[in-house]
């Protein structure tokens, strides 16, 4: 399963979350935490403690002989995780958003409908919190539908309050998402780790700065003028005004 550019290094197509340490053939019990464990890695194990009979068996043998008896590995979450944040591979969500996830699907019981948890100490153990699936997919009651070799969106939704508290490698706030359908042979799913946005605090307001004061200077006191200063209507007007007039007979 791979969430937007995260995915495990091991690839969570066909990863097993209900086996435990005790689980023969034919007995299964559902483990709430952790992220369970893939063929790949049961593969790999097969491969190099019994190579021989390994690499001689069918597919049916190897079902019974290795995929179903006791698990040998589990899926290791802090260095998986810690390999995604050296490959820079953590997708970065806000609380209160949404994501969407691709799922492929191998089988016919890897179908829907597919439910998810989240883990915000990011360590995959008991502390995990359902969230809301609005676009899945399509399944029975035991997840069994139509198709094989298929991918599918699924849509999340995340709660507004979203409090990431897992590190790892020098990266906080990080936290893990576990998806799962109701396969009786499984549950199938996968685990993934996300990082949650938290937006920087805001800055400090600035003290409040004193406006300059402006005081304007005084106007001037008006001129007192004297009556004698002002001439009469009767004064002609000075010599240098007194222009002549044209004669309009002039050739």
């Amino acid at each position: 399963m791979v969430g937007n550019s995260a995915s495990w290094r091991t690839v969570f197509l066909v990863m097993d979350c209900s086996l435990d340490e005790t689980q023969l053939l034919g007995r299964q019990t559902l483990v709430e935490s952790g992220c369970g464990v893939t063929l790949d890695n049961l593969n790999k194990v097969a491969s190099s403690r019994w190579n021989s009979l390994f690499r001689k068996s069918n597919i049916p043998q190897i079902n019974v002989y290795f995929w179903q008896q006791k698990i040998p590995d589990w899926t290791d979450i802090v260095s998986e995780t810690a390999y995604n944040v050296e490959k820079n591979r953590i997708p970065v969500v806000s609380a209160g958003g949404w994501m969407k996830l691709t799922l492929h699907q191998i089988n016919q019981d890897g179908g829907g409908p597919f439910k998810c948890k989240i883990d915000e100490t990011g360590v995959g153990q008991l502390n995990w919190r359902w969230v809301k699936v609005s676009q899945n997919v399509p399944g029975n009651k035991y997840s069994i539908n139509k198709y094989k070799l298929k991918r599918w969106t699924l849509t999340l939704h995340l709660p507004k309050d979203l409090n990431c508290k897992g590190s790892n490698s020098g990266k906080d706030n990080l936290y893990l998402i576990r998806c799962q359908n109701a396969a009786q042979n499984g549950p199938f799913g996968g685990c993934i780790p996300f990082e949650q946005y938290r937006p920087p605090p805001p800055e400090p307001a600035k003290p409040d700065v004193p406006k300059p004061t402006y005081t304007p200077e005084p106007l001037p006191e008006p001129t007192n003028y004297s009556q004698e200063d002002v001439p009469s209507d009767d004064t002609p007007p000075p010599e240098e005004y007194n222009y002549g007039k044209r004669d309009l007979n002039a050739v």
